[in-house]
């Protein structure tokens, strides 16, 4: 009875939950057919199904029977946790999940909400026993017993539908039988509860039953008296003596209307109104006689009191102003009673009669059904499963229980199917939501690479441009080129030396903020013979081979390399990235952390702590950023971005994994450009 929406009975769940739940290939693992006689040996657990399978010996199930396992655990939990029974019968409904699990891995209908025995059979086990409770019932063993055959009987010749159908037709004979049951004694407790109603449940039902009429019409102040004194009073006797629903009672409510309406002003020129308003002159004052218990057996108080209902009928007559108000509604111990709920809005608030409830109380939780509203809905009587007399509630507190949750319906078909369909769209919606956090880490990694591409491409045709200018100044060379050219040649070779001998690896920690971001890592394979130098002009003697530098810089060294104390603080300068030369090995193999590299390699590697590396080497491709060089390893530690360790690599098997383009650095400085330009002009600061 709960806001049910309808459910997709005709559509299957069968692609949904194979992508939903699907889990690595597996090898080794045994058939479909052995699982299904694999599951037959399982009882009740806690474990998963799995799990179970483990503990019991055999062997794992293929990937797509685990898929399927892992769908009915969770469907059985749903079912638990959204529509739960008492605890004993929850644990006894366990049997039927490797029952459920065998039609799943077995028979594709089983996936059709509804469309299977088993799914009726539990909807129908849920439905007839939500009212049990192991703690008020004084049937315990019987239920629970009757439960536990059920299932086993559901078992038998495992699996196999016509079995369940029989179960099926089976239990809902039992249930019925009694539901009938009950169904009978609601009249004998409704007789029961209206002829022990209390002075104060009559005071609430007739103080209701005005009230509602009273907020409906505006009256004179004497006749609003009249209503909320002595008629009010004379009501709560009708119901005390004669009952809520009897005849004296109705007759009652419409003397009330009566009165009521005969004092509503009538326009002179309505004949037909005038017409009534005369008839209702002659009735009321013998009815009002009659009806007032509460001033009998004084006859002069009850003529008082007729007398003022007269007078205002007789003002009515002559068209005078009758002075009408909105009458206070009357209290009862000082609590507005407002005027009960009708049934169009009883069934808006989800109460309907034969329907199961779950009640918070100082007892712990109770299930009660609700026989019917009494006493023009006023109040609402409740029995247990045992059709035992529970509790009488006022309509407007159970409203508001509903409303704070203390109270809600538990009377709801199909809910195994709607676990199954539960479940299968929360595993859809999170497999979404990962494959789309997948697919933007992938647009970001590929956003990246062309960013990363389209400067690289900049820094190619910048690197073209340089070269060009060199080969033009080379190919005019100065007057005094051709001398010295042997010194300068020697000197040259000592400034490579000094490079070749530098620290090989400088660590991330180290790494001068002033220094070109190299969130770049360079290196230049030349697997050819250095072939032999030719002479050059003098002022390009001190040109540093591992740098090479804008046009602008190299006029100013032409100038100024003529300078006799030029050469001494040129050999003192110490290059700007670190060079590393290793023997030659296969460039696609991963090298250990002790294999060195190769000997012809010219290595520029300087990673800043923090920047962010995308690993291809992996599937999926791992992002992890520099945390810490280890120096006595040689070697980068890689984290994520809680710190947590993802990778170790040496120096050497990360320039494999570079040669290979394995690997992309996802984070650079914008002013590298810059940041270049500077260091060459301090290093010719320091020439000068």
């Amino acid at each position: 009875m709960q806001d049910e929406q309808p459910l997709p009975l005709t559509s299957s769940l069968e692609s949904d939950v194979r992508d939903g739940f699907a889990v690595a290939d597996r090898h080794d693992a045994m058939t479909t057919r052995a699982l299904v006689s694999a599951l037959e040996q399982l009882g009740t657990s806690e474990q998963s199904l799995e799990a179970m399978l483990h503990d019991a010996g055999f062997m794992p199930p293929s990937h797509q029977d685990a898929a399927l396992l892992n769908w009915i655990d969770s469907v059985f939990r749903q079912w638990r946790e959204r529509y739960p029974l008492d605890h004993r019968l929850d644990q006894l409904l366990d049997l039927a999940r490797p029952l459920a699990a065998a039609f799943a891995v077995s028979d594709a209908h089983f996936f059709i909400p509804g469309g299977h025995p088993v799914h009726r059979l539990l909807d129908g086990i849920r439905n007839g026993l939500v009212g049990w409770q192991e703690r008020v019932s004084s049937n315990n063993d019987t239920v629970a017993e009757g439960l536990r055959l059920a299932l086993r009987q559901a078992r038998r010749d495992f699996p196999n539908e016509n079995v369940l159908e029989n179960t099926l037709s089976d239990f809902s004979q039992k249930i019925d039988s009694h539901y009938q049951q009950l169904g009978r004694l609601d009249v004998t407790l409704i007789q029961r509860e209206l002829t022990s109603l209390n002075e104060e449940v009559a005071q609430i039902f007739a103080a209701s039953a005005i009230n509602r009429i009273l907020t409906e019409h505006q009256v004179p102040a004497s006749v609003a008296r009249f209503l909320k004194s002595d008629w009010y009073e004379s009501g709560v006797l009708v119901v005390q003596r004669e009952g809520a629903e009897g005849q004296a009672w109705r007759s009652f409510l419409a003397t009330t209307q009566l009165v009521v309406d005969a004092v509503q002003p009538v326009s002179q020129d309505d004949a037909n109104g005038l017409q009534r308003l005369h008839h209702a002159m002659q009735q009321l004052p013998a009815t009002l006689s009659r009806q007032l218990l509460s001033l009998q057996p004084n006859d002069d108080a009850v003529t008082g009191a007729v007398g003022l209902i007269e007078y205002a009928l007789l003002r009515n007559v002559r068209g005078q102003d009758m002075g009408l108000i909105q009458a206070d509604p009357i209290t009862v111990n000082g609590i507005v009673m407002d005027p009960p709920l009708k049934r169009d809005q009883l069934e808006d608030c989800q109460i309907q009669s034969g329907e199961w409830y779950s009640l918070e109380s100082a007892e712990g939780e109770q299930r009660l059904r609700l026989i019917r509203p009494l006493l023009d809905n006023l109040f609402l009587l409740f029995m247990d499963f045992n059709g035992a007399r529970a509790r009488r509630i006022p309509t407007a507190e159970f409203k508001s229980m509903l409303d704070s949750g203390e109270a809600k319906p538990l009377t709801i078909a199909d809910s195994f199917c709607r676990a199954m369909v539960e479940v299968t769209e929360a595993q859809q919606r999170e497999v979404s939501q990962r494959r789309e956090a997948e697919a933007a880490a992938a647009e970001e990694l590929r956003s990246t690479q062309e960013a990363q591409e389209a400067q690289e491409n900049t820094d190619t045709a910048v690197s073209v441009d340089d070269a060009h200018a060199e080969q033009q100044d080379e190919a005019s060379p100065s007057s005094n080129g051709e001398s010295g050219q042997s010194g300068q040649q020697g000197t040259e070779t000592k400034e490579w030396g000094q490079h070749k001998t530098h620290n090989p690896w400088q660590p991330a920690s180290y790494v001068n903020a002033n220094a070109p971001d190299i969130g770049s890592v360079t290196h230049s394979i030349s697997p050819e013979p250095k072939p032999e130098l030719k002479p050059e002009p003098e002022q390009w003697n001190r040109r540093s081979p591992p740098s090479p530098e804008p046009p602008e810089s190299r006029a100013q060294q032409t100038t100024e390399s003529s300078a006799p104390d030029a050469a001494p603080e040129e050999s003192q300068q110490a290059p700007s990235q670190q060079e590393v030369y290793a023997p030659k090995q296969d460039p696609h193999a991963m090298p250990t952390a002790e294999a060195p590299y190769e000997s012809h390699t010219v290595v520029q590697m300087q990673i800043p702590m923090g920047t962010w590396l995308g690993f291809h080497d992996r599937n999926p491709p791992l992002m992890a950023r520099v945390a810490v060089r280890d120096l006595e390893k040689d070697s980068y530690i890689f984290t994520n971005r809680e710190g947590i360790k993802l990778r170790e690599l040496t120096v050497a098997q990360l320039l494999a994994l570079i040669d290979r383009e394995m690997v992309d650095i996802l984070e650079r400085k914008t002013n590298f450009r810059e940041t270049v330009n500077e260091l060459r002009k301090e290093q010719q600061e320091r020439l000068n």
